[in-house]
């Protein structure tokens, strides 16, 4: 059988595999922001969550793994699971950090001490608007310059900072001590082993700024590959490679990965290594409607930033 039409009938009977859980991701992708360098003294570029893990976030997780939430729970209950989620270690937090790490197929990871402090710049006090019992939800205090909300006395937050070698610190004060609210700011730190579980500790999640790129990228190109070619539902597309059957294409790999025949309208990519051959290159005929989505696509992905998949 001609090799080409064996690889296209590959494509069109194979299984369904796609993504699972994908309006999860993008909403969890989605509320990142970004904090750039600039010339005041800021020497990092990376990303943070807008607002601190919910108790719907986590619950996620947990449901994932067929996990139920944490036994005592606070005081309030676990019933609002909008605001921030508590109770949890600091190994509690790496190992939902894996799992999203797993997940995404990017590396997330918790703020270091420095960057928390230039996360939360400017963040106004909004102490005396929060009760006593509970926390605020976790969009719930006005953000700051960034998009970033509730860094300042809603819960303590962790970071991966050390102090002595032992002890992680916290930031940010928690909704405990709004009776004084003059002791709560930006500058607020305590440190606590990574063993304990607090009800007003609370953790956000961060990223560095090639990860979320390499997130971007292959969210550009999936929504271009569903597109042109839905019908092809065996193709997933993941920030270090594109997928095909047993096969993958790497995005690293320093040669221009598509090519377009616009006279036999015939879309190309190239390079296919699988587990028998290698440098396969994989053909898709598209529609003429389609050349302006095919060129876009193109542009994407010969165009990529390869120092972010190195």
């Amino acid at each position: 059988m001609n090799r080409k039409l064996l690889a296209c009938l590959i494509l069109i009977t194979s299984v369904f595999f796609i993504n699972i859980c994908s309006a999860q991701k993008s909403n969890i992708i989605n509320n990142f922001v970004e904090i750039k360098k600039d010339t005041l003294g800021n020497k990092h570029h990376f990303y943070i969550s807008k607002s601190a893990v919910s108790v719907h976030d986590y619950q996620d997780y947990l449901n994932f793994l067929g996990l139920k939430l944490p036994e005592p729970p606070p005081d309030y209950g676990w019933y609002n699971t909008n605001l921030p989620m508590v109770s949890i270690s600091y190994n509690d937090f790496l190992a939902y950090i894996n799992w999203l790490t797993d997940f995404y197929n990017v590396k997330f990871r918790a703020l270091t001490n420095e960057e928390w402090v230039i996360a939360a710049a400017n963040q106004e006090n909004h102490l005396q608007k929060l009760s006593l019992s509970q926390p605020a939800e976790v969009d719930f205090i006005r953000p700051n310059k960034y998009g970033i909300s509730g860094m300042n006395g809603n819960v303590w937050e962790w970071t991966s900072t050390l102090k002595d070698n032992e002890y992680n610190i916290i930031r940010g004060g928690s909704y405990m001590e709004s009776m004084h609210p003059d002791s709560l700011n930006v500058n607020k730190t305590s440190a606590i082993h990574a063993s304990l579980k607090l009800t007003d500790v609370g953790f956000r999640l961060a990223m560095d700024a090639k990860e979320m790129k390499k997130y971007q990228f292959a969210t550009k190109v999936e929504n271009l590959i569903q597109k042109l070619f839905p019908e092809y539902t065996n193709i997933r597309v993941e920030p270090d490679a594109l997928y095909l059957n047993d096969g993958e294409i790497s995005w690293k790999q320093k040669l221009d990965i598509v090519k377009i025949d616009y006279k036999e309208m015939k879309l190309t990519f190239c390079c296919l290594e699988d587990d028998t051959n290698s440098n396969n290159n994989i053909e898709f005929y598209f529609a003429k409607e389609d050349r302006k989505l095919v060129k876009e696509l193109k542009i994407i992905i010969n165009n990529r930033d390869l120092t972010i998949f190195e």
